[in-house]
């Protein structure tokens, strides 16, 4: 059993060594939300949950993800990747967000609409809840929106728990809010030889993609998902500088999934990708 106050202290000795910045905000009114954020250069992490200590877990097992891939890693993103203290647990959640990516991918470029669940309303954000076709049928995914004043939509995706979902969207709306993020035109986006999470969380708030996003939300198109997918999973290696901390971490990998997400775009750009940050 890891003490995950041990961790936690360990991992702010280790921060400080190099450099990340934290930023704790409490949110929505009640304060009974709180959204971690920790920044190292061109690496961001986020965490979101109603448990401040869990908020900061979250966040931190993200850095050290994000930041051992760049350390080992450079040429590899984040998606299918999955850090966890069970070595079992981190090989289960590396395979649900490849499924989760896949599921978000196969309805985005299909131009499949979500299906609609629940929708309402916290402080002044609607958050609205759907669920998306898996090619895994023992995997739920779940999408959810989040609108504010500004009229912006911010997505989160997650498996099998729509609050999850939730709190990823929410995640979003506040790293966008907190930090300022620019919008970026897609004429910019196809410049770039590889894209980034943030790259496309920066597109998807572009006023050509907000409107794609709403004409996607309420397409009639139908159509099942018939292929499945298959998965290989792959144990990853921790960079010397980030040891002794007891963390498993696998990366899920399939040629079954569109590899416009990883930066490969396989076809035009007609439906850019709006991937949200998580």
């Amino acid at each position: 059993m890891v003490n995950t106050k041990e961790f936690i202290a360990w991992f702010i000795l280790k921060a400080q060594n190099l450099g990340v910045t934290f930023n704790v905000t409490p949110l929505l009114k009640n304060n009974d939300l709180f959204h971690v954020s920790l920044f190292l250069q061109n690496i961001q992490a986020h965490g979101t949950s109603q448990d401040l200590e869990e908020a900061k877990l979250k966040a931190i097992v993200e850095f050290l993800e994000r930041y051992n891939l760049a350390l080992l890693y450079p040429k590899r993103e984040s998606s299918g990747v999955a850090c966890h203290f069970s070595e079992k647990l981190a090989q289960e959640s590396a395979y649900q967000e490849l499924i989760e990516r896949d599921s978000f991918l196969w309805h985005w470029h299909h131009f499949i609409a979500p299906t609609f669940i629940s929708s309402e309303k916290r402080d002044d954000l609607i958050i609205k809840t759907y669920a998306l076709q898996a090619r895994d049928k023992k995997t739920e995914v779940f999408l959810a929106c989040v609108q504010g004043p500004s009229g912006l939509i911010f997505l989160g995706t997650a498996s099998q728990d729509p609050k999850k979902a939730a709190y990823e969207a929410i995640s979003n709306y506040y790293a966008w809010k907190i930090n300022a993020v620019a919008p970026l035109a897609l004429t910019e986006f196809v410049k770039q030889d590889v894209y980034t999470p943030m790259d496309h969380f920066r597109l998807s708030l572009h006023s050509q993609t907000q409107q794609k996003i709403k004409d996607w939300l309420q397409s009639n198109l139908i159509q099942k998902i018939d292929k499945k997918i298959k998965v290989a999973l792959q144990k990853m290696n921790w960079s010397p500088q980030l040891q002794d901390h007891k963390l498993f971490m696998y990366q899920a990998t399939s040629k079954d999934v569109l590899s416009l997400y990883v930066g490969l775009p396989t076809e035009s750009f007609i439906n850019p990708l709006p991937h949200p940050l998580n």
